[in-house]
């Protein structure tokens, strides 16, 4: 059991999921589908037995979610998705029972 090391770890848009090609941009949902659903793999399965999420910042043009937990699978990657968008978190390596503690923070632009 160990920590994940998210220093180099890198978030995109969702473009693929469990099938889907067709996922809408994240900022479609309220909070950006950063605070919607647990950790997936790729094909649709949760790989996290136990995760917390909490809002650290909710404004106009800012956003900010603390994610601690502990993965049940091995890996590379992981998915967010709620109702048809999401995003992709990579360029990580993780194990089951490895613990984590991460925060995303968004700075939106508001037009």
């Amino acid at each position: 059991m160990a920590e994940v090391d998210f220093s180099h770890a890198k978030i995109v848009p969702a473009t693929s999921y469990a099938g889907s090609t067709s996922l809408r941009n994240p900022t479609y949902n309220s909070g950006v589908t950063l605070a919607m659903t647990s950790p997936h793999n790729s094909s649709g399965q949760e790989i996290v037995s136990t995760y917390n999420v909490v809002e650290l910042v909710n404004q106009q043009k800012e956003l900010a979610y603390l994610w601690t937990g502990t993965f049940n699978a091995s890996g590379t990657e992981f998915y967010m998705v709620y109702n048809g968008a999401g995003w992709r978190i990579y360029n990580i390596s993780f194990n089951s029972g490895d613990t984590f503690i991460f925060q995303i923070k968004a700075d939106l632009i508001c037009q």
